[in-house]
């Protein structure tokens, strides 16, 4: 068992490897990259054929990307980023966060310290570092498909995914942002196709419908932008 201190002033405080955290919203800010390839492009764990650079079976993406991996995601990513220092990472983590959901310090700090007893997160004289297992958790993690683009849950999962494409090589990358433009696609399909034979005809229920497309509509949009400028960004 880890023990972590929140700061320098408290008393450490313990977490055992099971104890439970909660999903970490995000919405605004994106950590900037810190950490990049020669080139830098950020280099890939993983090779053309799948398997893991460091020996690992190949990737599953069949897995959907669940509410509670939310906060391994926000921490893995922060990590990855080069945030190092423990205030520091619960500081971006906190950042990520939508406004309907906020995650205390006590949940990311359980979050790391699992993190750490399952070696995809190893302490070094700069701080906390990933390791390539972690490295590999991270990338499984954005790569797994959202359930749906609609709903609080669904707009934390993309906003996640968005703020750490910078982990991905371009390819994964492309193919990322495709999975959520195609998403959002099938959802703004099935809200006009479920929205025809409505019978809340009324003025305000066709308002809020319509603003509900319009969102989908431009999410799309910057996503569509995002896939063609990311590179030069």
């Amino acid at each position: 068992m880890h023990v972590i201190r929140i700061n320098e002033s408290s008393d450490p405080i313990r977490f055992d490897r099971d104890a439970k955290a909660g999903p970490v919203a995000s919405h605004a800010a994106c950590p900037a990259n810190k950490r990049s390839g020669p080139t830098g492009e950020r280099e890939s764990t993983v090779r053309p054929d799948g398997r893991r650079r460091n020996g690992g079976p190949p990737r599953d993406r069949r897995a959907p990307l669940r509410p509670s991996d939310f906060a391994t995601l926000a921490v893995l990513g922060v990590v990855q980023e080069g945030f190092a220092a423990f205030d520091d990472i619960m500081a971006a983590a906190k950042a990520l966060a939508e406004p309907d959901w906020q995650p205390t310090v006590d949940v990311l700090a359980a979050t790391l310290t699992r993190a750490l007893d399952d070696a995809l997160v190893q302490e070094t004289n700069a701080g906390f570092a990933l390791t390539p297992g972690g490295a590999d958790r991270l990338q499984d993690l954005l790569e797994a498909p959202p359930a749906s683009s609609r709903g609080a849950a669904a707009r934390t999962a993309a906003a996640l995914k968005v703020c750490f494409l910078g982990v991905l090589d371009e390819s994964t990358r492309q193919d990322v942002l495709d999975e959520l433009i195609g998403l959002h696609r099938r959802d703004l399909d099935a809200l006009i196709e479920g929205c025809a034979g409505c019978p809340a005809a009324g003025v305000c229920p066709r308002l809020w419908i319509a603003r509900e497309i319009a969102r989908i509509k431009s999410e799309i949009a910057w996503l569509c932008d995002l896939k063609e400028t990311f590179p030069a960004l």
